[in-house]
C-alpha cells in the first residue's frame, strides 16, 4: 500500500501479514452488497408484507422510507465518526447492526415493530457504507484503485437489480410458509460472514487525529435531511399537502444553517462535520450533481416496474423477477467492458453508457404503448437488456470521477456525502414517479390502463437520462489524474 502514512493506516501486528488490499476489497464489498440488495429485496416483499401483516398503505410507505430516511440522516456522520475513531471498527459496528436489524425485522410480528428494524437497518448501513469507500481509497493507490471503485460501483449499482430479482425467488419460495420473512432473513448469514471476515482481514485506517465529532452539526444535519425526505416519500399519499412544502422549505433553511454551522467550525479550529473545501474540487461538486440526477432515475425505475408489474398486471414475485432478471445479467456485461470503454474513451464512456440507457428506455416506453393488452417478458425483453447494459457501465465508473481529489484523511466524510446524495436523488425519484403513475392512472385498475401509466410515467425516466447526459460535461476528462 504505497503511498499511505502511518498517520492514515494503522495495522495491528497480528493483522499485517493478513491484510491485503483485494482481500479487503472482497470484505468491504460483501458489506456493501448487503446493504445494495436491502432495497431490491424489500420492494419486491412489499405486497406479501401487505397481505401478511395487513399494514396499510400509509405504513406501507414508511417499510420502505424508514431505512432511507436513517440512512440519509446519518450517513456524513457515520463518514467522519470513522474518520475519527477508526474505518475498520465502524464497518464491524455497522455490519453488526445491520444485521441485528435484518434479523429482527424478519421475525416482526407487526408493521409498527417492522418500522422501527428498518430505521435499525438503515443506521448500520450509515454507518457500514462510508468505511467501505473509505478503505477503497487508503487500500489501493493510482490505477489498482480506479479498479477497485470500478468493482464496488458495480456492486452498488448491481444490488437493487439483483435483490429484486432474488426477493422475488424467496418470496415465491414461501419456504416454510413464512411469505416474505425469507427475503429480509437471509442478510443475517451474509452480514455474519461479513462480520467475521472483515474481524480477521481488514486494517485500521483512521484521518486526522485530535479532531473531536461535531454533533451539533451532525444534529443539524441529520434534521435537514429528515425535513427533506420524509416528506418526499410522504407526498403523494398526503396529496402533497402544505406540511409537505413546509418541510420542504424547512429542510432548505436547516441546510443553510448546517452550513454556516461548518464554516463558523472551520473559521474557528472546530473540526467541522463536513469539510467544505472538499467543495472546490470541480470533479466533487460536479460529480455529485450528476449522481443526484442519475439516482433519480435508477432506482425509481424498479420502484416503477413493482408498481404496473406486481401491483397492475397481476405479475406474482416470481414472474416480475424473471421479467426483470434480463436487467441484472445486462448490467454485469455492460460493467465488464466500462475500464476498456474508460481506458479508450475517458469521459464519453459515460456518455455512451447514459445514451445506451436512453434507447432501452425509449424500446420500453414503445413496447408498452404498442402491444395489447397486457406486457409481457419478450417484450420488454429489448428495452431491459440495453437499458441495464447502459447502467453497467456508468454505476462503475462515476465513483471514480467524484472521487479523484479527494484527500484520504477526509475519505469517509466524502463518501458519506456521495451517499447521502444518492439517497436523496432516489427520494425524489421515487416520489416523482408515484405522483405520475398515480395521476395518469386514476381509479382505473384494468391491464391497459397499467401499462399506458407505465408508458408514460417512464418518460420522467427518459428526461433524468437527458439530464444526466449534459450534467457530464461538467466532469474532467479522467477519473484519475
Amino acid at each position: 500500500m504505497a503511498g499511505v502514512t502511518a498517520t492514515e493506516l494503522r495495522v495491528p501486528a497480528r493483522l499485517d501479514t493478513m491484510a491485503r488490499p483485494w482481500a479487503v476489497l472482497g470484505v468491504v464489498v460483501l458489506g456493501q452488497s448487503m446493504v445494495a440488495v436491502d432495497s431490491g429485496l424489500v420492494n419486491v416483499a412489499v405486497p406479501s408484507i401487505r397481505e401478511d401483516l395487513g399494514t396499510g398503505v400509509a405504513e406501507l410507505q414508511l417499510v420502505l422510507a424508514a431505512y432511507s430516511l436513517a440512512v440519509a440522516a446519518l450517513m456524513v456522520t457515520g463518514g467522519r465518526i470513522g474518520d475519527l475513531a477508526g474505518r475498520r471498527r465502524l464497518f464491524l459496528i455497522g455490519m453488526g447492526v445491520f444485521t441485528l436489524g435484518a434479523l429482527l425485522a424478519g421475525l416482526a410480528p407487526n408493521s409498527t415493530v417492522l418500522i422501527a428494524c428498518r430505521v435499525v437497518q438503515g443506521v448500520g448501513a450509515a454507518l457500514t457504507s462510508p468505511q467501505v469507500m473509505a478503505m477503497i481509497q487508503v487500500a489501493f493507490p493510482g490505477a489498482a484503485r480506479a479498479r477497485a471503485l470500478a468493482i464496488h460501483g458495480t456492486v452498488l449499482g448491481l444490488g437493487a437489480a439483483v435483490g429484486q430479482v432474488g426477493g422475488g425467488l424467496l418470496v415465491r419460495g414461501d419456504l416454510f410458509g413464512t411469505s416474505w420473512r425469507p427475503a429480509l432473513l437471509v442478510q443475517v448469514p451474509l452480514g455474519a460472514a461479513a462480520i467475521v471476515a472483515g474481524w480477521r482481514v481488514l486494517p485500521e485506517s483512521r484521518g486526522e487525529e485530535g479532531r473531536r465529532l461535531d454533533l451539533v452539526g451532525a444534529g443539524i444535519l441529520a434534521l435537514a435531511m429528515v425535513l427533506a425526505i420524509y416528506p418526499l416519500v410522504q407526498a403523494r399519499q398526503a396529496g402533497w399537502a402544505a406540511w409537505v412544502w413546509a418541510c420542504l422549505a424547512a429542510s432548505v433553511v436547516t441546510l443553510g444553517l448546517f452550513l454556516l454551522h461548518q464554516r463558523h467550525r472551520s473559521a474557528t479550529a472546530g473540526a467541522p462535520l463536513l469539510e467544505l473545501a472538499l467543495f472546490r474540487s470541480t470533479a466533487f461538486s460536479a460529480g455529485l450533481v450528476v449522481a443526484l440526477a442519475l439516482m433519480a432515475g435508477l432506482i425509481p425505475f424498479i420502484f416503477l416496474f413493482t408498481l404496473c408489474f406486481q401491483g397492475g398486471l397481476g405479475y406474482d414475485p416470481l414472474q416480475a423477477s424473471l421479467t426483470y432478471a434480463p436487467v441484472p445479467i445486462a448490467f454485469l456485461l455492460g460493467a465488464r467492458s466500462s475500464p476498456r470503454l474508460l481506458h479508450r474513451l475517458g469521459r464519453r464512456a459515460l456518455t455512451l453508457g447514459v445514451s445506451i440507457m436512453m434507447v432501452g428506455t425509449l424500446l420500453s416506453i414503445g413496447a408498452a404503448l404498442l402491444e395489447r393488452p397486457t406486457l409481457t417478458w419478450w417484450t420488454f425483453l429489448p428495452g431491459g437488456l440495453l437499458w441495464g447494459f447502459g447502467q453497467g457501465i456508468v454505476a462503475p465508473l462515476l465513483l471514480g470521477f467524484v472521487l479523484r481529489d479527494v484527500p484520504r484523511q477526509h475519505a469517509g466524510a466524502a463518501s458519506g456525502v456521495y451517499s447521502t446524495v444518492t439517497q436523496l436523488g432516489v427520494a425524489v425519484g421515487v416520489a416523482i414517479v408515484g405522483l405520475i403513475f398515480a395521476s395518469l392512472l386514476g381509479d382505473r385498475t384494468t391491464a391497459e390502463a397499467h401499462r399506458h401509466a407505465f408508458a408514460w410515467t417512464q418518460l420522467y425516466n427518459l428526461g433524468s437520462e437527458v439530464l444526466v447526459l449534459g450534467l457530464i460535461l461538467l466532469l474532467p476528462r479522467a477519473p484519475d489524474a
